[in-house]
């Protein structure tokens, strides 16, 4: 069975919730305690060339972005919705 991004969102931020509460900052895979390991990763994957090493970059970033949706209770689908009629009203206003 095929799971809708929905899904798959919603269990990504349970099952991070769930396995980072019980870690302290040393036995984090991501440090979720900083923006300074979202830029890290931000930067391996524009610099990396390698295909798996973007890939995994990407599954954390989006790790990262579901564990804190989560801890400050994000909608995150209104989020992006607004983020991208901002972007479409600002490419607009760029035509006039």
């Amino acid at each position: 069975m095929i799971k809708h991004f929905e899904h798959l969102w919603e269990e990504a931020e349970v099952v991070v919730s769930n396995f980072y509460e019980s870690k302290s900052e040393d036995n984090m895979i991501v440090d979720f305690t900083s923006l300074t390991s979202a830029n890290n990763l931000l930067k391996k994957l524009t610099s990396s060339g390698n295909k798996e090493d973007q890939y995994e970059c990407m599954g954390d970033l989006i790790t990262f972005l579901c564990f804190y949706s989560k801890k400050y209770d994000i909608n995150s689908y209104a989020a992006l919705k607004d983020s991208i009629n901002n972007m479409k009203i600002d490419m607009l206003d760029e035509d006039d």
